[in-house]
């Protein structure tokens, strides 16, 4: 996903807009923005010839398998209700020069995902339309198209060593991620909110220090290089695109 998200930035440029903003008070700051998030997702994945070999900081990056917050009072899977259900949380080594993190992730998102991208379809994102009919309904972006591997890199993302490529430090919250979770915007929908200014007392700008906000475009990324071609066959889809808004 990393990869891909890089070579979007060419190959669908427009997708960039929905996710983060690309205005500025200087000639280039579209331009700089853009590689901002390069540089964030070339952490991930440094080289878009080989998407499939991490960067050097994951060796830093571990997925364990006991719940350290079980208990406490930030916990973040026992804090699950029916609205609202963390996938996972990433805890980062509070002491300088300990670029470490590891990652939990909660039973639901086994539940909630699909294990693996194949197991989802383009068909799978069409939404509405009359029953029996295979093309009247118009595909939308939805969060039916997360896979366990987004939620992965979601985490990943809240790694300092990952983080630091925007810039930022948290030299006054030892250990706290600097990419974060932005409160409101989550999913396809609230990321977008967010960089259209739609969420109260929170600036578009924050779209890069907003996990989510990487995610979504990543996927958007995914999802139109693998279902253009049907998009695109499709009358009502110009340019292979999907329809926006994205589905609530």
């Amino acid at each position: 996903m990393a990869a891909r998200a890089q070579t979007c930035l060419v190959q669908y440029p427009d997708i960039f807009t929905y996710y983060f903003p690309c205005e500025g008070l200087c000639d280039n700051c579209c331009q700089d923005n853009r590689e901002l998030v390069r540089s964030v997702f070339n952490r991930v994945a440094p080289s878009t010839h080989t998407p499939y070999e991490g960067g050097d900081v994951l060796r830093h990056f571990t997925i364990v398998g006991v719940d350290e917050l079980e208990g406490a009072p930030n916990d973040m899977c026992g804090a699950a209700n029916e609205f609202w259900a963390a996938d996972g949380y990433c805890i980062n080594d509070p002491r300088a020069g300990y670029p470490t993190a590891q990652a939990y992730f909660c039973d639901e998102v086994f539940e909630d995902h699909a294990e693996v991208r194949s197991e989802l379809q383009c068909k799978d994102f069409q939404i509405g339309g009359n029953e029996g009919d295979e093309v009247s309904g118009l595909y939308r972006i939805t969060e039916e198209m997360d896979y366990l591997g987004a939620s992965i890199l979601h985490e990943m993302l809240h790694m300092n060593a990952i983080g630091s490529a925007t810039g930022e430090t948290n030299e006054d919250s030892p250990g706290a991620a600097i990419i974060k979770d932005i409160t409101g915007a989550y999913g396809p929908l609230g990321s977008r909110m967010l960089v259209q200014n739609r969420l109260d007392d929170v600036s578009p700008g924050l779209a890069f220090l907003n996990a989510d906000s990487y995610v979504w475009y990543a996927v958007k990324c995914v999802w139109t290089n693998e279902c253009s071609a049907q998009l695109d066959s499709e009358r009502q889809h110009r340019c292979g695109r999907f329809d926006e808004p994205p589905a609530e």
